[in-house]
């Protein structure tokens, strides 16, 4: 009885804990609102410590999977809760399949949690010595989240380094290291200190975790460097653009009836924007509400400045979710989502499932090439790398547009299928990340928030949500091509956790002998079960 009583008070702290990191993310329930705050990240940080200590307590690596998918579970319902909304509210699914969806998604990106603790729990990395085992804690995760960002095309939405979004002291850093580097320095850090009383112990160890805090110290130095370099007005150059945003409901923005109300509105938006002598004016996804045949070069408003906006486009029988360049009313360039939606925008496995489209009132598409080059608005020195709808919240697309020149990324999106939840700060924050992994600008369109300018070296600056707005910013954007060393190096920061993970577990202290590597680990609250 004891020890069921024991499993059972484990398995409510593991809830409690996961449920704690979640307070790593911007969270929204209709009109209350957080943001992570410095206590939110020592909760996180607490509720990371709690989940290490008490996943890792059993011999079986099964128990252990199942421990870590178990506080998983809570982390990421409290993070991804807002799919509900958008399935039931807005894609007309109903209540209980939009549920079974949220644990679906929440159960696979749980599958890591549980991962991650059936390996690190096993002899062959708690045998190790006690620095060994921090680093190897922070490198299999950060690998881990690596993999999620590419395996069955990819959603790594709800990745803790994200959170260092509002932070630029922190996010700053992701120009070296990318998003996985700070995943990686937060768990190295919540392990460190889990591991204090054997790191003491040994004046090796002891050494050992200095010299890894002077590495990590090193690259905020080298970024804090590299930042001010970039930053500097030599090196860049002002240019003013405009962002439209609508603020349409998504229960009416594909009726028919009414477009001509919906374009009418645009138009009204964008004159009043090109008052304020904008180059470029931008427009939401898929904001154009009517069909453009890929052929059609001609469209029914005139734009005096370079207009960019999204629109869904019949390409060779298939509709493709694109950003147009328009100047008067002729369509110069056109680029194509690369990275679709599953379930959303198209159907893995469409022969082989039971289900189609988990949202109502969205098409069927095809990606885009992925070597479409940045468009340049005429008479402009803008090279702008688009990015359709969440295809900003992964490393590879940005990358690609900073390797292909661009000076500016910019993100057309519709976040009105999230409603009043935490999805569209979330979402803010992952772009935000890719801005800093780059050191490039972004301008960002939506149709009813959040539209803004992220800049690495002007801050971040945003209209409210749920409002139509127009408004005009100066942007600052770099005179010359240089790419980050994340960038120049990609997708190498993306995977060296992996072989960091294999040396970790592999060094062997040469001071100690085999007997002393056994470091035991210590049962504070809870006796082996």
């Amino acid at each position: 009885m004891d020890g069921m009583l024991w499993a059972l008070i484990r398995l409510v702290i593991l809830a409690l804990a996961g449920s704690l990191i979640a307070l790593a993310h911007p969270f929204r329930w209709n009109d209350f609102q957080y943001d992570p705050k410095w206590w939110g990240w020592v909760l996180a940080t607490l509720g990371l410590m709690v989940f290490m200590f008490l996943s890792l307590q059993s011999p079986k690596k099964w128990v252990r999977f199942l421990l870590g998918f178990w506080a998983g579970l809570f982390f990421y319902g409290i993070t991804f809760y807002w799919i509900t909304i958008a399935m039931n509210l807005h894609g007309e699914i109903a209540w209980s399949i939009s549920f079974f969806a949220l644990f679906m998604l929440g159960g696979y990106c749980s599958l890591f949690w549980g991962t991650w603790a059936a390996i690190i729990g096993s002899n062959w990395v708690q045998l190790q010595y006690p620095m060994g085992r921090v680093i190897s804690y922070g490198c299999l995760w950060a690998g881990l989240e690596a993999i999620r960002q590419y395996l069955f095309s990819g959603f790594h939405w709800g990745e803790i380094g994200f959170s260092f979004f509002n932070v630029p002291f922190m996010a700053q850093t992701a120009q070296i290291w990318g998003v996985q580097g700070l995943t990686f320095f937060w768990v190295f850090v919540a392990a460190l200190i889990l591991h204090t009383d054997h790191l003491y112990r040994s004046r090796t160890q002891t050494r050992l975790a200095c010299l890894s805090l002077a590495l990590i110290a090193a690259i905020f130095f080298v970024s804090y460097y590299e930042a001010s370099k970039r930053s500097a007005p030599e090196g860049l150059e002002s240019t003013k653009i405009a962002i439209v945003q609508p603020n349409i409901d998504q229960q009416i923005k594909w009726d028919p009836a009414e477009a001509e109300n919906h374009l009418k509105k645009l138009i009204e938006l964008t004159r009043e924007a090109e008052r304020g002598k904008p180059q470029l004016v931008v427009w939401p996804e898929t904001s154009f509400p009517f069909l453009v045949s890929a052929a059609q070069k001609q469209l029914p408003l005139k734009a005096e400045i370079p207009l960019m906006m999204g629109a869904v486009v019949r390409d060779n029988h298939v509709n493709r979710n694109s950003a147009l360049m328009v100047v008067q009313d002729q369509v110069q360039e056109r680029f194509d989502k690369q990275h679709l939606v599953p379930f959303g925008e198209y159907v893995p496995l469409q022969d082989w499932l039971p289900f189609g489209k988990l949202v109502a009132n969205a098409g069927d598409f095809m990606p885009g090439s992925t070597d479409q080059k940045p468009i340049q608005p005429p008479g402009s020195n803008l090279r702008l790398g688009g990015l359709i709808c969440y295809e900003d919240i992964f490393s590879a697309n940005s990358v690609r547009h900073a390797r292909h020149g661009a000076n500016v990324l910019v993100n057309l999106t519709n976040d009105a299928w999230y409603g009043k939840t935490s999805a569209q700060r979330q979402h803010f924050a992952m772009a935000t990340m890719q801005s800093y992994q780059t050191y490039l600008p972004m301008i960002r369109a939506t149709n009813n928030g959040l539209s803004g300018v992220i800049s690495p070296w002007d801050g971040i600056r945003t209209e409210e949500n749920f409002v139509e707005k127009v408004f005009v910013e100066e942007v600052r954007i770099p005179k010359k091509e240089r790419l980050t060393f994340f960038a120049w190096t990609f997708p190498l920061m993306l995977w060296i956790w992996w072989p960091l993970f294999v040396m970790s577990i592999l060094w062997k202290d040469p001071t100690q002998t085999p007997s002393l590597r056994r470091y035991p680990t210590k049962r504070i609250f809870f006796p082996k079960l």
